[in-house]
């Protein structure tokens, strides 16, 4: 039994390695979410930086006529240095992928762009982390995932017992 735990441990563990490592890639990735936006979509920062920034309510009033909504936003990310867009969220529409993003000119509180989430680039590396870009069944996936990673550190474990484990456990030093 014990052959056959270390053949099951080691050849699931090459077959998913390949998964989870792309799920911890594109993990990284989206930290840096809205610098990769604003580099792969340069039309949402077209202004000078620098400058004073508009108040709040303008740029919200800006993104409702922008959007020709009465719906009160949802979020607001303010740009993350003094040339970045803020970022105003609306409520997800039927049939949508996401909610509705209104990318806001800090400077002067006028819309710059209006977009869907999951319709721009960045949105792609999201899917990507949570659900292989598979809907639902993808975040099935990765959550049965993250329960192999439970069963291979166990398995690892107890392929180790009988094969001077505490040994194994121990740091070495050599001088």
């Amino acid at each position: 039994m014990r052959s056959a735990l270390i053949w099951l441990h080691k050849y699931t563990g090459l077959i998913l390695g390949l998964l989870l490592s792309i799920t911890g890639v594109s993990g990284s990735l989206v930290v840096f979410d809205r610098e990769l936006d604003e580099w792969l979509t340069p039309e949402t920062v077209n202004f000078e930086p620098g400058q004073p920034p508009a108040p709040f309510n303008i740029a919200v009033e800006s993104a409702k006529q922008a959007l020709d909504t009465a719906s009160e936003p949802t979020r607001l990310m303010t740009g993350r240095h003094s040339g970045a867009p803020h970022i105003i969220r609306f409520p997800t529409p039927e049939d949508a992928p996401g909610p509705v993003e209104v990318s806001i000119n800090p400077v002067t509180g006028d819309a710059l762009t209006v977009r869907n989430w999951g319709e721009y680039p960045v949105t792609w590396f999201y899917r990507l982390h949570l659900s292989f870009l598979g809907g639902e069944r993808g975040e099935i996936l990765v959550g049965v995932m993250g329960f192999c990673m439970l069963f291979f550190c166990l398995s690892g474990l107890v392929a180790q017992i009988g094969s001077q484990w505490k040994q194994r456990l121990v740091a070495r030093f050599y001088y």
